[in-house]
């Protein structure tokens, strides 16, 4: 009997955790992307079911779920720094699969990476630390 995608990716975690010693945040993230992922697209239980539009319906779904955040906000849409993190975390996974022969291609391929723009630095500028140390 074939074994499930929440088998699998079990065993992708075992792997991660005790041959690739991947730090255990690393693996939070991991099943975190995954758990999602396999809640929001429930009738996929196979790996031969993966495919480019199995992921676009994946990233609408992604979209368009509300959430609550904060003080009971409901708040809909995700980041495209959001959308970048559950790719590769997702594609990890998915190379993995295809290099042990449970699926034949990546369920990404052909499919457009996110454009991140990261413009909420969080550091000071080397300008900025100079000034301070001057006055």
């Amino acid at each position: 009997m074939p074994k499930t995608l929440q088998q699998l990716h079990d065993e992708f975690l075992t792997e991660c955790q005790y041959s690739g010693k991947l730090r255990p945040e690393t693996i939070r993230g991991y099943r975190a992307c995954f758990t999602l992922f396999a809640k929001l697209m429930e009738h996929i239980t196979n790996p031969k079911q993966l495919n480019p539009t199995i992921m676009t319906e994946f990233f609408t779904r992604l979209e368009k779920r509300e959430r609550i955040v904060g003080k009971k906000i409901v708040q809909t849409g995700v980041k495209n720094s959001t959308v970048a993190t559950y790719r590769n975390k997702l594609d990890k996974f998915f190379k993995w699969l295809v290099e042990r022969n449970h699926m034949k291609a990546d369920p990404f391929k052909g499919i457009p990476y996110p454009s991140v723009l990261y413009s909420d630095r969080k550091y000071i500028k080397r300008e900025d630390v100079e000034k301070i140390f001057t006055a």
